[in-house]
């Protein structure tokens, strides 16, 4: 069993120094909870939801994975699309666009360093319709994201009130 040496411990931030010699917990540690991450919501009431300009992006500067993920997402659109349009005409372009819009934003999770950079890099003009997009930064690795209405709260453990049985 490894044994760890805590030297102090700060609640408030999350932040602990200690003595360790086993690089698995060192690792462990470093991950849950010293770590900083970055996580994108969308802080205004409406839906979270990414503009054509930062699809453009990320399909720039985003990662390979992103990069091929975009390109294979426009080729489905445009092969799905177009049996769509034969039915019904004049829709194609605004189909295909939140086609790929929605794929992307399924693809992307909210700590996903590409979509941190295009929210970064592009500001306010990173916002789909009704989004407000914003990033919070989080102590440790763990986070969920809740919504009411399309209003987002990044919300972690530290921010949740446990009842704890005596």
């Amino acid at each position: 069993m490894t044994q760890i040496k805590v030297n102090s411990v700060n609640t408030t931030h999350g932040n602990i120094e200690f003595e360790q010699t086993n690089p698995v917990v060192s690792d462990f540690i470093q991950r849950r909870i010293i770590m900083k991450h970055k996580i994108v919501y969308n802080d205004c009431y409406g839906g979270y939801s990414l503009s054509d300009k930062a699809i453009a992006w990320l399909s720039e500067h985003g990662s390979e994975k992103t990069k091929q993920f975009i390109a294979q997402k426009r080729v489905e659109a445009n092969e799905k699309i177009m049996d769509y349009v034969s039915k019904v005409r004049g829709t194609a372009n605004s189909t295909r666009k939140f086609y790929v819009m929605d794929a992307v934003r399924s693809f992307l999770e909210r700590h996903d360093p590409d979509l941190v950079a295009v929210v970064e890099a592009l500001g306010k003009e990173v916002n789909g319709t009704f989004s407000d997009l914003a990033i919070e930064e989080i102590d440790g690795d763990m986070y969920d994201i809740e919504e009411y209405d399309g209003k987002e709260t990044v919300v972690t453990p530290d921010d949740i009130g446990w009842t704890v049985i005596s």
